[in-house]
């Protein structure tokens, strides 16, 4: 049976188990599963296994029932299947919280708790590039304070750690300097925390307007009416203009401070039909 505290996607884990059975045993099949939890649609694991079908509430006992999951591997997978239905963020993050509290994860799941924190905490990215433009000799109040809004020591450390730890990182005798890595997590992941990065990069950007001088930000809205296509060919221009801002900054070597640039396109209205 695979080793449910490695899954992050209850849908991925039927897959894997469907697999598994199916290879050890030919006449196994999605109605031998059904019958396994009482269901009568044979069809319902194979919905389910491709979205086009939840676990509901009161259907988790009679899958897990089905899967052989007992104790902390039926709490595990119900929290799961609530994780990967949550309707909003904060259900989200709630959820994940509960995942990465179950003490039988294994080493993939403390990977995958440093990603989300990674992409759940504004300040790591500008630590990442504050590091390599100040020597701050180890101390993390001086760091913590440089940055804008300022975060505590031990937020600062403990932000270097994680960076060192996911390879983003690297020690050198006269300081640090970036690693060319990338964070390769799964879409679970991703999906809650980076949410949650943009929400508070929005709100970072809210307060720049009481606490940035006016020639230190530039802020503006355009509010406009467009078709499906107009609106594709905004994203692709908004995209196309971010890789050539990424050139610019890559040929910047004198670098004197972390700027975070956002980009934010959304409907404030209902789509009006013909």
């Amino acid at each position: 049976m695979p080793n449910i505290f490695q899954f992050l996607n209850y849908r991925d884990y039927l897959k894997a188990f469907y697999t598994e059975e199916k290879s050890k045993n030919k006449t196994f099949s999605f109605q031998k599963m059904a019958w396994n939890a009482g269901f009568r649609s044979k069809s319902f694991f194979n919905e389910v296994m491709t979205g086009k079908k939840n676990i509901s509430a009161t259907s988790v006992f009679s899958v897990s029932k089905a899967l052989g999951l007992v104790g902390e591997a039926f709490a595990y997978f119900e929290a799961l299947v609530a994780f990967n239905q949550a309707k909003s963020t904060a259900e989200r993050n709630r959820w994940f919280g509960i995942l990465s509290g179950y003490h039988q994860r294994g080493k993939s799941q403390l990977v995958r708790r440093d990603q989300f924190e990674f992409y759940s905490q504004w300040y790591h990215n500008s630590v990442r590039e504050l590091v390599t433009l100040m020597d701050f000799r180890e101390d993390y109040a001086l760091l913590g304070k440089r940055l804008k809004p300022a975060i505590n020591a031990r937020q600062a450390r403990e932000s270097v750690q994680l960076l060192l730890r996911l390879g983003l990182l690297v020690r050198t005798a006269s300081g640090y300097r970036q690693a060319d890595a990338s964070i390769t997590s799964g879409e679970e992941v991703k999906a809650v925390a980076i949410a949650n990065f943009h929400a508070r990069n929005m709100q970072l950007a809210v307060e720049s307007m009481e606490n940035c001088p006016a020639k230190d930000r530039d802020i503006s809205c355009i509010v406009a009416g467009l078709s499906d296509s107009g609106f594709a060919t905004v994203k692709a221009e908004i995209q196309a203009f971010r890789k050539k801002l990424i050139g610019i900054i890559n040929a910047d070597a004198a670098a004197t401070r972390v700027y975070h640039l956002n980009f934010q396109a959304y409907p404030t209205s209902e789509k009006e039909h013909d």
